[in-house]
């Protein structure tokens, strides 16, 4: 969802790119000719050292969608790269965290993003972290059989965020060389759910119905799947609560993005990240 556009940013804004993929022969499919993909896995020390053999930041987003396995992608995965980085203290660590984590302790895997940002702080490596607000990305995800599904009212602007406008403020805050900073990542242009899945449908599809369900069913069906628990714990959150507004500063040394959701459909579409499967 979040790593191909990304990476699409980060060669567009003309940097090398290494990939670390399980499968590459499927990855190099994905993904921009110039992108340098190697073979490997988080759960495997010794691939992440190869993988990271002279380049200059290591960049983390993983996620852990169920917090009762044994192992938990988005800590243990980051401590597997403080593993592999171990005596190479000038290579830089930067890690996509939740903007959520910042404010609200009762997530499933808040205790994983937090322990894993601090790991990165304490690590003796220079380190950007970048903590997100929703991405527009996400909205496909709530479509099924032609309904866009909105759970609670959800009273609270977001500040939603493209993916390509995060990569091209992960690009420019690589290039200037910034390091021990955390930047908010946040959209310059808030609105509420409602609003987001009305410009999103009436550029995507107008067949698709929006429709809003109560939290509750939501969180019946997370007692079955873990993934919706999480989701669950996340939106019962921005439904209690208004999203934090944090300074501009990452608008006024990185880059302000501009992507409306108009924008994202369109990009979607040009780029062949269309949710089929999900519409």
């Amino acid at each position: 969802m979040l790593g191909r556009p990304v990476v699409r940013r980060l060669v567009e804004e003309g940097l090398y790119v290494r990939v670390l993929a399980r499968k590459p022969e499927e990855a190099a499919k994905l993904l921009p000719n110039k992108v340098d993909i190697v073979p490997g896995n988080v759960k495997v020390i010794d691939s992440i050292r190869k993988a990271s053999v002279g380049v200059e930041v290591v960049y983390i987003n993983l996620a852990t969608t169920n917090p009762k396995e044994i192992f938990r992608a988005e800590y243990h995965g980051t401590l597997n790269v403080l593993k592999a980085l171990k005596g190479d203290k000038d290579t830089v660590i930067a890690k996509l965290t939740g903007l959520s984590a910042l404010q609200d302790k009762m997530f499933p895997d808040i205790e994983d993003k937090i322990r894993a940002d601090e790991a990165i702080k304490e690590s003796g490596n220079p380190y950007l972290l970048f903590p997100a607000s929703w991405f527009m990305e996400s909205l496909p995800l709530f479509i099924n059989q032609g309904k866009l599904t909105i759970f609670g009212k959800q009273p609270h602007p977001v500040h939603w965020i493209s993916a390509d406008d995060y990569g091209k403020m992960l690009a420019i805050a690589v290039r200037k060389g910034y390091t021990n900073k955390v930047f908010p990542v946040q959209g310059s242009n808030p609105m509420t759910f409602d609003e987001a899945a009305h410009k999103f449908v009436e550029t995507f599809d107008k067949n698709i119905e929006i429709i809003h369900k109560p939290m509750w069913m939501l969180r019946m069906a997370g007692m079955f799947k873990p993934q919706l628990a999480s989701i669950y714990h996340l939106m019962n959150h921005y439904n209690k609560y208004p999203e934090i507004v944090y300074p501009d500063e990452p608008w006024k040394v990185l880059y302000k993005p501009q992507m409306t959701i108009e924008d994202y459909v369109k990009y979607m579409k040009n780029t062949g990240d269309v949710p089929s499967k999900r519409s």
